[in-house]
């Protein structure tokens, strides 16, 4: 269910923190051309060359996704919407009904179950 909700709804959150490192990336590389910045903001350079704080800062950032990826996973798990159930149904191709009723084929080309009183 997290993955289908996560690929329906989540999606820029990926692009969002590709492009967030994307764009720390082109700024850092942008200000450290610039000889009046240089080094001296905040240590740009250092920052830059070095690989340990650029993997510790991707880390950081997958780690603040997280939180909405578990928010989602919580509602998804514990307390789904009934349309979330039957998006995940028509999604998967599953059969939503028990194999000992009878089934009736609506003219829209869904399966509904038979109910007792037709």
């Amino acid at each position: 269910r997290l993955a289908l909700e996560s690929k329906c709804w989540f999606w820029f959150i990926p692009v969002g923190f590709a492009s967030s490192l994307g764009l720390w990336s082109a700024s850092a590389y942008a200000f450290s051309t610039v000889l009046s910045f240089g080094g001296e903001l905040y240590a740009v350079l250092g920052v830059v060359a070095n690989l340990s704080i650029i993997f510790m800062l991707v880390l950081v950032c997958v780690l603040c996704c997280f939180g909405a990826y578990g928010l989602q996973a919580y509602h998804t798990t514990f307390a789904p919407h009934p349309t979330d159930i039957c998006h995940e149904i028509d999604v998967w191709g599953l059969d939503p009904t028990p194999p000992s009723s009878p089934v009736v084929i609506v003219s829209d080309g869904r399966v509904h179950p038979k109910q007792p009183h037709e």
